[in-house]
């Protein structure tokens, strides 16, 4: 699983590879993808491949999950800080703000709260 902190967050290699070995030394681990964004929440496949010092190369799949971190507004406030573009807000409570920079992954309303935004 990896967290979204931003607009884009990355892995490498080593946050997929386990373990891997070869008789006659690695010469490189490699992933196919390493960059996502809130575009990419969910699971993806991410290809690992080694190649040893003859040329030889195995590789295999890994699924990844990119996930967001939840703020939720209630009367209290946001439960994990305001939002920002790795975060999936939530409002469960009535919401009014001039800000127009409300910057989520995903945005939900219960049934019984409003969003208003306004000009400020």
């Amino acid at each position: 699983m990896v967290e979204l902190t931003g607009t884009v967050t990355t892995i490498t290699a080593s946050d997929i590879n386990n373990g891997s070995s070869d008789n006659c030394a690695i010469k490189s681990i490699k992933i196919d993808r390493n960059s996502f964004s809130c575009a990419d929440i969910g699971v993806h496949p991410v290809i690992l491949t080694v190649e040893d010092n003859n040329g030889n190369s195995a590789s295999a799949t890994a699924m990844v999950t990119i996930e967001g971190s939840l703020t939720e507004y209630t009367i209290l406030g946001w439960s994990n800080g305001f939002p920002h573009l790795g975060s999936l807000a939530k409002f469960s409570s009535n919401y009014s703000t001039s800000v127009a920079d409300v910057e989520t992954c995903v945005c939900e309303r219960s049934n019984n709260a409003t969003l208003t935004v306004e000009a400020g």
